[in-house]
């Protein structure tokens, strides 16, 4: 259907050079040949038919190859036996990674969470968190949650490097549903996340981690608390949560 483009026609004849313009030169001659034998009597044209239709086929022969020797050009071309190899590639990755999952399973369920826990960042910061995606959706509905709260708390500092901040707020969500009391290690880190909000339900997970990381003894807490009340206010229109952050302000 792109040669019904009138523009990659040309471009299609000019690429071809002469080849293209003497194969149509033969096209017309042979039609003009075929309708003056139809005219002069039937049974020549069928002497002439063989013979056209011959030259026809050699003709469009001639033009496919010229065509072929183009196809970069014009088609697209799929390595299918790199996508075989990346698919097998793939596949034998799940394979390894359904087999060490289920290493680290054995070991939760032994009571072993601590080492469970170590081994699974240790597999994660070692092929640089690329996993971690795959790895989250399968523990993360473990019976025991701890190893997921322990890899997330490791991944959130790479995924705020990364810039990943959509991903970091969902991820904090999922922490604070399992532990109401969940923060991160930084103010500023917190004050970012608290910035790059931008729905109702980002609102209220960004104030929890402020309210979070200001009860924590040795922090500066007026500026997490100033910034979780303008949230509050200024965009959700709280005025309950807003108070109760006004009275944690004056108490402090």
């Amino acid at each position: 259907m792109a040669f019904l483009d009138p523009v990659k026609l040309i471009r299609f004849a000019w690429d071809q050079g002469a080849s293209y313009w003497h194969c149509v030169l033969a096209l017309l001659l042979a039609s003009a040949c075929f309708r003056l034998a139809l005219e002069h009597h039937f049974s020549v044209f069928l002497l002439a038919l063989p013979v056209g239709l011959y030259c026809a086929v050699f003709m469009f022969k001639v033009l496919g190859d010229s065509l072929y020797a183009r196809r970069d050009t014009y088609f697209s071309q799929v390595d299918f036996k790199a996508d075989r190899k990346a698919l097998a590639q793939l596949s034998k990755s799940r394979e390894f990674l359904d087999r060490r999952l289920q290493a680290i399973l054995g070991l939760v369920r032994n009571r072993k969470t601590d080492q469970a826990c170590r081994e699974l960042e240790h597999f994660l910061v070692s092929n640089q968190w690329q996993y971690f995606d795959t790895v989250f959706a399968v523990i993360s509905n473990w019976p025991d949650r701890r190893p997921a709260q322990h890899v997330v708390a490791a991944y959130l500092p790479v995924a705020l490097a990364r810039r990943q901040y959509m991903q970091a707020l969902e991820l904090c969500k999922w922490q604070l549903q399992q532990d109401r009391a969940f923060t991160l290690n930084d103010n500023e880190d917190v004050l970012l996340l608290a910035d790059q909000a931008a729905t109702p339900g980002q609102y209220r997970v960004s104030i929890r981690l402020l309210l979070n990381r200001a009860d924590k003894p040795g922090v500066e807490r007026k500026i997490l608390l100033e910034k979780a009340a303008f949230i509050a206010g200024a965009r959700l229109n709280d005025e309950k949560r807003l108070a109760e952050i006004m009275t944690r302000m004056h108490q402090t």
